[in-house]
């Protein structure tokens, strides 16, 4: 466009020199390479995370170090996310998408345990959601597909499930719907 109009070509452009262009646009569009942007970054000293999460972890009795895992991975997880959209708002789908199969993953784990829970004391039911939870941190970045074929960070899935239970879509607790309802 701009040597037609300096008047260095033709003020034609070919049906083949528009494909070529659009065959080279394409590939950067669906490209399927996700980054892990914040995989060693710390959140801020005066971070304070969404009180749902905290509540979460209570429930189940977690410990300090499994509250400060979850509050570091779900700063990472929101950031990433954030930045992903911002760049390529296209990803929207996909993270929705992998966010079911999160809740899909932890769905089988977790209503095993309520079945699990039927006739165990209130400190039982506690230290299996605080096994649930502690699966979302060691166990589930391993086990669940990445959100990418080249994604590598595996701070995403952990921080994922923390956002989904600050949303109360999961739980550590068998009956955290019941005793997080307001």
């Amino acid at each position: 466009m701009v040597y037609t109009l300096c008047g260095k070509r033709e003020r034609v452009i070919y049906r083949s020199e528009v494909e070529h262009t659009l065959s080279s646009i394409i590939p950067q569009l669906d490209e399927d390479k996700l980054t892990a942007d914040f995989d060693m970054v710390n959140h801020p000293d005066d971070y304070e995370a969404d009180s749902m999460l905290y509540r979460q972890i209570a429930l189940v009795g977690g410990k300090p170090s499994d509250i400060s895992k979850a509050v570091r991975e779900q700063w990472r997880a929101v950031n990433q996310r954030a930045k992903w959209i911002l760049e390529k708002p296209q990803l929207r789908s996909k993270i929705a998408s992998y966010d079911a199969k999160l809740q899909e993953s932890w769905s089988d784990i977790h209503t095993r345990m309520v079945e699990d829970c039927e006739a165990c004391s209130p400190e039982e039911i506690a230290s299996m959601g605080l096994d649930v939870l502690r699966w979302t941190h060691d166990s589930a970045p391993k086990e669940v597909e990445p959100i990418s074929s080249s994604w590598s960070g595996h701070y995403y899935v952990r921080g994922t499930y923390q956002l989904l239970a600050i949303d109360l879509k999961v739980g550590w607790h068998a009956q955290y719907l019941k005793l997080l309802k307001e």
